[in-house]
């Protein structure tokens, strides 16, 4: 794990700049440039103002929302705080306020187009004046606690935008001889999925945490020192390695004291960062959507923010041989991207990758090269992609990769496997080099040519913080070549750019239908229950009625096509060939004249046999002839890029 942290310098604004208070950044429209949320003093006003590139906000255009009790203008329920959070895991910026005296917060999720959606109201019990956001129970998704002079009350994000009952949490009984403190919040510091508790104590300059147990209770405080008067807390990750860390605000010497946690649940040293004038109260969120968490203080004469630039140490090793190891803690998730730098095989391979049990590979207690290994080692599989052999005009291989996400202390090998056989690394077979700029470049000879170089495959390995790309759950399990698009609603549009080569002499055409399963169930009467299995009698005309209209993909041979369509969401996609035919000799009366039809689970095929193959994040190859034919997957190649539409 990274040991320190690093911001950089303090952005300071002074409270004559801002017309309203309390007051938030973030980056709400993602434009790389911080904005502001503040409230209006007495009104039930919540402001947005975007900021420029010159470092400051465009108060004259600012948009507004009403907020409060029930959303609407009822006098005496102002709204007293605002904060940052992502409620609903789209990655956009969303907000929420306390409403004092109103036992309620408002919620307002961004409409990733500039704006918000009309706030929604969650009771929290009993009225507060504090609103806080975190991850309290380390589950990935955002929380809200909203906090008073001796209460708390917990809302669990359940990660699309709503939250579960609220918890109210009685702190002063304890707070022992620092019952004055007004700012607590909770986390998961020991990852035992029940929440702990802390605490700033003032002028003790420390602050306390209370581990929670199963009861629902805290146990003994835990104190550590800080800055000078302690006056606010707040939790968050500071150095990316999945626990959760703590950041203390310090009133008398202008500075934020930052907390690395431990798995155990316990903290390092203070480490100390200077501020604005007298700052008394700390907020944490990811303000400018790099994908680490920054601070935010309230300070007598205005806000500071500190912007995360910790450099997080590379969690991409190879301490022994040909395993990888993913560093952190296993709640940290770790992305890598793998991509071809060159290849001379004369064979079609494919490249996996898979997981292990001990730095000497063994999995269940079997080692590498033992009898029953090939077997548990493909059973923990996931394909990265098959390489071709023959290219269509206008491929490039060398745009392809996938990236992939692992959980930190994730033990992992490679193998490559062709037509007759599992080629697992030895001294033979794979050579590793560590690259100047991180990662590692591996090379591979798979006895293709009968000499001893490693340039049958060359790939890179690296560690990414590229998102994934959408619709690619599924991609790399067995008959997994689909679009899974399952985590969107089904209101939502997905857009899809389309790249079409060839190198066949059949006219084929590639479509999509959708399916509600992973086996590629179809349902037939919307009910969302799979009526027509594959291997089922109807299974193609069931797939042909449910196919994606608007999406209907061919090229000539060695030319290079482009088209568009789109996908709903909440469903899995599937491609299918048609070989030397379109679709309306399957629209009309006439079987006889209707031509084959491939699909990815093979027992839709009439030959039992594989038709299309991963080659990289949301590209196929298809191949045309009944049997595999010569099994080159180059018949039609189809790369698409994805988009959510606003």
């Amino acid at each position: 794990m990274t040991t320190s942290v690093t911001f950089a310098s303090v952005i300071n604004y002074n409270s004559s700049s801002l017309p309203g208070y309390p007051t938030v950044v973030g980056d709400f429209n993602k434009d790389s440039i911080l904005d502001l949320a503040y409230i209006e003093e007495n009104t039930n006003n919540l402001y947005v103002a975007f900021g420029n590139s010159s470092g400051s906000f465009n108060f004259a255009s600012a948009q507004y929302y009403s907020v409060g009790y029930g959303g609407t203008s009822y006098s005496t329920y102002y709204p007293s705080d605002v904060a940052v959070g992502d409620f609903n895991g789209d990655g956009y910026l969303d907000l929420a306020t306390a409403n004092d005296d109103s036992p309620t917060v408002s919620v307002l999720l961004n409409n990733k187009s500039g704006g918000f959606s009309s706030a929604m109201t969650f009771n929290v019990g009993t009225y507060f004046d504090s609103v806080r956001i975190g991850d309290f129970n380390n589950d990935g998704k955002d929380d809200i606690a909203a906090g008073g002079s001796s209460l708390t009350s917990v809302l669990l994000g359940n990660g699309s935008g709503s939250f579960s009952s609220y918890r109210i949490i009685d702190v002063a009984s304890y707070l022992g001889t620092y019952d004055d403190s007004e700012d607590v919040t909770f986390g998961d510091f020991n990852n035992d999925d029940i929440l702990d508790l802390v605490t700033p104590n003032g002028d003790a300059n420390t602050i306390s945490v209370y581990l929670g147990n199963s009861s629902g209770s805290f146990g003994t405080a835990t104190t550590y020192a800080v800055g000078s008067y302690a006056d606010a807390v707040a939790v968050g990750d500071f150095n990316g390695d999945g626990i959760q860390d703590l950041v203390s605000v310090n009133y008398d010497d202008d500075t934020v004291s930052v907390l690395l946690g431990n798995i155990s649940g316990s903290f390092l040293n203070a480490i100390t960062f200077a501020v604005g004038d007298e700052p008394y109260y700390v907020k944490v969120g990811d303000f400018n959507n790099d994908g680490k968490d920054d601070i935010y203080t309230e300070n007598d004469d205005g806000i500071s923010v500190l912007l995360n630039n910790t450099i997080f140490q590379g969690n991409l090793t190879n301490p022994n041989n040909d395993l990888f190891q993913i560093g952190g803690s296993e709640f940290t998730k770790v992305k890598i991207k793998i991509k071809i730098k060159g290849r001379s095989s004369q064979q079609f391979n494919e490249l996996g990758i898979f997981n292990v049990d001990d730095d000497k590979g063994s999995i269940e207690g079997i080692l590498p090269g033992a009898v029953g290994y090939q077997e548990k080692a493909l059973a923990r599989s996931k394909t990265i992609f098959s390489i071709l052999t023959n290219n269509p005009t206008g491929f490039n291989p060398d745009d392809l990769g996938r990236v992939l996400e692992f959980n930190g202390g994730t033990k992992l090998r490679f193998y490559l496997k062709t037509s007759t056989t599992v080629i697992f690394s030895s001294t033979t077979t794979q050579q590793i080099t560590s690259l100047s700029g991180g990662g590692f470049s591996i090379g591979w000879n798979d006895g293709s040519r009968g000499n001893s170089l490693f340039d049958d495959l060359q790939i890179s390995v690296q560690e990414t913080d590229e998102d994934l790309p959408i619709g690619i759950g599924l991609q790399g399990k067995s008959e997994g070549e689909a679009i899974d698009l399952r985590e969107y609603s089904s209101d939502s549009l997905i857009a899809g750019t389309f790249s079409i080569y060839r190198e066949a002499s059949y006219n084929n055409y590639v479509g999509f239908y959708k399916v509600v399963d992973e086996s590629g169930g179809i349902d037939t009467n919307g009910d969302g229950t799979a009526d027509v299995l594959v291997g089922d009698a109807g299974y193609l005309q069931a797939a042909i009625n449910q196919r994606v209209t608007g999406i209907g993909l061919s090229v000539g041979n060695q030319g290079t096509g482009n088209g568009q369509g789109n996908f709903g969401g909440g469903g899995i996609y599937v491609p299918f060939l048609i070989v030397n035919g379109g679709i309306n000799a399957l629209l009309d009366s006439n079987t006889s004249n209707d031509p084959t039809v491939f699909f990815t689970f093979l027992g839709a095929n009439s030959d039992n046999a594989r038709h299309v193959r991963i080659l990289g994040d949301n590209t196929f190859g298809f191949e045309d002839l009944v049997g595999g034919g010569d099994n080159d997957f180059n018949d039609v190649v189809v790369k698409i890029n994805l988009t959510v539409n606003a």
